[in-house]
């Protein structure tokens, strides 16, 4: 699959502290959408995959929140920082998902810039006082959400195009901070062996447009 779709992020750097992570991720131009379709219905037809498709209007104030897979009871997993230390940490009932904003550039508006971000949120926290901003106390649930940063990755997807998000194989060697976006271990038979299920995700920016004809309520003509 990946031989399919070769495209690179726009950062070299980000890609490699990505992997490090055990996360995958190329962008495909049209022309791929073809090849990488057959390879996947193929699969399909085997009994090898199934296609979930789900579409969303992103809001440019804030972004998409996409959660992946099922929270486990506790999860502990390894992370490199940026500055290659690795270190652990440990989530309890963590549902990870990826934080997602989309935008357009001048210079193309036929070009969608993302920014994806993984993160991982466990249950709120016991209530904390705040203060809203006219000076309004209340108490509401600490919210416990680990965002990564430095695993920021931003690229630009060509008309067309699309990303495609997935685990390195180091993943089901060591648990990596990538392993619960991707891995999903059923759990359900304890008598037999556990089974894995692995996902990857396709994201495509579609840009839709419409101009109003001279004349239509709301026009002015001149």
């Amino acid at each position: 699959m990946w031989r399919l779709v070769s495209g690179s992020p726009a950062s070299a750097a980000a890609t490699l502290h990505l992997a490090d992570n055990g996360f995958r991720a190329a962008v495909g131009r049209e022309s791929d959408r073809g090849p990488l379709l057959e390879f996947l219905e193929a699969l399909r037809a085997r009994g090898l995959l199934q296609i979930a498709v789900d579409h969303i209007l992103p809001d440019s104030s804030k972004a998409v929140e996409m959660e992946l897979g099922a929270s486990e009871a506790r999860s502990s997993l390894f992370y490199h920082d940026s500055a290659g230390r690795l270190t652990g940490l440990e989530f309890i009932q963590g549902q990870p998902k990826f934080m997602i904003n989309f935008g357009l550039r001048r210079e193309n508006l036929r070009e969608v810039w993302l920014e994806l971000l993984p993160a991982v949120e466990e249950p709120p926290g016991p209530p904390r006082w705040v203060v809203s901003g006219e000076g309004q106390f209340s108490q509401v649930p600490a919210v416990r959400r680990r965002v990564f940063e430095d695993l920021r990755l931003s690229t630009a997807i060509p008309e067309g195009g699309f990303l495609l998000l997935g685990p390195t194989a180091v993943v089901y060697d060591l648990p990596y901070l990538a392993r619960p976006f991707f891995i999903e271990t059923d759990l359900t038979h304890r008598k037999k062996a556990a089974s894995q299920r692995e996902s990857v995700y396709v994201i495509s920016p579609i840009i839709r447009s419409s101009q109003l004809r001279p004349g239509a309520p709301g026009v002015a003509a001149g």
